[in-house]
């Protein structure tokens, strides 16, 4: 079978596209035939060699497979599969290795997948879509009336974040990197739209909120943004961090009281995976968002497996608005 293979970290060109062999699944995993394959940041951050997202750290690596997520058709299952049989149509979400016409996943790690639901859309955002819903169900459950502010609002997890946290019946300000991109926020949902890159965000958070500023930031993107995200927050407001696009934070618990007795926190997903019942939840209420028409996914940008390496320089370009995917 075709697969992308990562032989030494570096620029999207160290992709190739090689031939391997797959064997079959062991115990408790499953088999499944790629229909849609998911590119996400952390392919990227892997992809170059980002120790914070490697499971070894050492300079030699081993060849690997991108890829965290995808959904398609299961082939064959391993002894002790319970919750799937072949042909059943499935998502799966952190199985490393997905970059490839076919890939062994944790049965674990997979979530049946609605007829309702596209192999592209359920690709393309699954992963976004059950960090969304940890964000603001279980780190910091969202409430009607609150002051939310979104950071990157038509980015991937961003989008889906601002629409769902504006159906509670929240008010959402969004942040965005272009003045091309504000329109895109509003239709998503946001109450107000602000550049990072030219306005004052704390400056326009006070002014939009008569001084009151936010309960909650949500951030994905890290180091440029953190210190006008505590500055928009009210006395006793949440800093969510889930994503360090533009850097490492360094924050010293004593900011957190001089910015007025805040609570800082960076959440993983991984912490609420390890609960099949849970993670099976939190995917139909997305399906649910999604299929009801609470949440809206534009169709992603469709790439050969081949061009993994475009794919992933489109991400790292932050011109697009919306996600791509490799169809094998």
């Amino acid at each position: 079978m075709k697969r992308i293979v990562v032989r030494e970290h570096g620029a999207p060109g160290v992709m190739k596209l090689e031939e391997v062999e797959l064997g079959h699944p062991g115990p408790n995993e499953i088999k499944v035939r790629n229909h849609a394959i998911g590119v996400n940041y952390t392919d990227v951050y892997t992809r170059q060699g980002n120790e914070t997202y490697l499971s070894k750290k050492n300079e030699e690596i081993e060849p690997f497979t991108p890829g965290k997520e995808g959904a398609g058709i299961v082939l064959e299952i391993g002894e002790s599969v319970k919750r799937f049989k072949p042909g059943d149509r499935v998502v799966y979400v952190q199985s490393f290795g997905a970059y490839g016409e076919y890939h062994i996943v944790k049965e674990s790690r997979t979530l049946p997948l609605p007829e309702s639901l596209s192999f592209e859309i359920a690709a393309s955002n699954t992963l976004r879509g059950l960090t969304a819903h940890f964000l603001m169900h279980y780190t910091y459950p969202v409430r009607k009336g609150e002051i939310v502010l979104v950071h990157a609002a038509t980015g991937g997890v961003g989008s889906i974040l601002t629409q769902w946290i504006k159906s509670k019946g929240a008010t959402v300000i969004g942040t965005v990197d272009s003045d091309d991109k504000k329109e895109t926020a509003r239709q998503l949902g946001a109450d107000f739209v602000i550049n990072t890159l030219t306005e004052d965000v704390a400056a326009k958070v006070s002014e939009y909120t008569d001084g009151k500023k936010c309960h909650v930031v949500f951030d994905g993107l890290g180091k440029a943004v953190a210190e006008a995200s505590l500055n928009s927050l009210r006395r006793f407001g949440y800093y969510v961090n889930y994503g360090m696009v533009t850097g490492s934070i360094h924050l010293d618990l004593w900011d957190l009281a001089v910015y007025g007795s805040l609570y800082a926190t960076f959440g993983d997903l991984k912490h609420h995976e390890d609960d099949y019942d849970k993670l099976s939840s939190m995917a139909k209420d997305y399906f649910t968002a999604i299929t009801d028409g609470t949440i809206h996914i534009e169709p992603p940008v469709q790439l050969s497996l081949a061009e993994a390496p475009k794919a992933h320089e489109l991400l790292e370009s932050n011109k697009r608005i919306g996600t791509v995917i490799l169809i094998p």
